[in-house]
């Protein structure tokens, strides 16, 4: 995905479209129902017991590379107070006024509703993070400077 170690799981989890915790119980359950049929030899087992675990939407399927490095950036290393970035912080102390990640998913999803092709939804959507990432990256500036 391209994102920094120090993204937290909530937006991973979001971009992703599953829970990490819910997966891995869908994964595990799946594991013991096909070890069930290697060692009974009964293929209708399988169908019997397989849970269908639904995949929400996949929030990278028509979004940017920008959102990427977007989320990397507040995610960084803030180097005047020498803590991880977040948006929350940035706000707080650096007085960055920029949408939080989570309000910025809410936007993409909303042009990505929209019936349009992939192509056309990344167009529409790099304009407005350019802007985000050229006002993160003022103010990451701005206060390194300090």
């Amino acid at each position: 995905m391209g994102l920094s170690k120090n993204t937290p799981n909530r937006i991973t989890q979001l971009l992703l479209g599953y829970d990490f915790i819910q997966r891995a119980y869908y994964i595990q359950t799946m594991s013991r129902c096909r070890w069930e049929v290697r060692r009974s030899l009964n293929p209708t087992l399988l169908l019997n017991k397989a849970i269908k675990m639904r995949k929400e939407h996949n929030a990278l399927s028509k979004t940017p590379q920008e959102l990427i490095y977007y989320i990397n950036l507040c995610n960084s290393f803030c180097s005047k107070c020498k803590c991880i970035n977040s948006v929350s912080h940035l706000r707080k102390f650096h007085a960055y006024c920029g949408p939080d990640i989570e309000e910025l998913l809410s936007l993409i999803n909303s042009v990505r509703g929209e019936h349009k092709t992939r192509d056309l939804c990344i167009k529409s959507l790099k304009g407005t993070l350019l802007q985000l990432i050229k006002s993160l990256k003022y103010s990451l500036i701005s206060t390194s400077s300090l």
